[in-house]
């Protein structure tokens, strides 16, 4: 819909940064954040990580470059979806833990709403 320019890149980078981060941290961390994601009784917790640093980087350059800018964006929204009732279960929680998890899963809805708007527009 958009012609490619430097600036809709910029856009597009700005909404994948927490994914890049992300999953840069996972790699950093691979044994830590194999361990949590094992703590949620996840079957092949390393091999789910695998695919998840590959969807978090390797979407977000897709989107960045603008390949299936659609697809990815729903792929990413889902993944964040998901991500958010796991580890963001601000109902189990109390306290201030409590009001960090919400704090997340409002944060994460904000960012499932800006890659539902890109699909939708791209």
């Amino acid at each position: 819909m958009f012609e490619p320019s430097w600036g809709m890149y910029f856009i597009k980078f700005l909404l994948t940064f927490p994914f890049l981060h992300s999953g840069i941290g996972c790699i950093v961390d691979f044994k830590g954040t194999t361990r949590l994601i094992a703590s949620k009784k996840i079957p092949f917790p390393s091999l789910v990580l695998i695919a998840v640093i590959s969807l978090k980087i390797g979407g977000s350059i897709a989107l960045i470059l603008g390949y299936s800018t659609a697809l990815v964006c729903l792929a990413l929204a889902a993944f964040t979806a998901l991500a958010t009732i796991l580890y963001h279960d601000f109902w189990n929680k109390e306290g201030f833990e409590r009001k960090t998890a919400i704090f997340w899963t409002t944060t994460n809805i904000g960012l499932i709403g800006g890659l539902f708007l890109l699909a939708f527009i791209s």
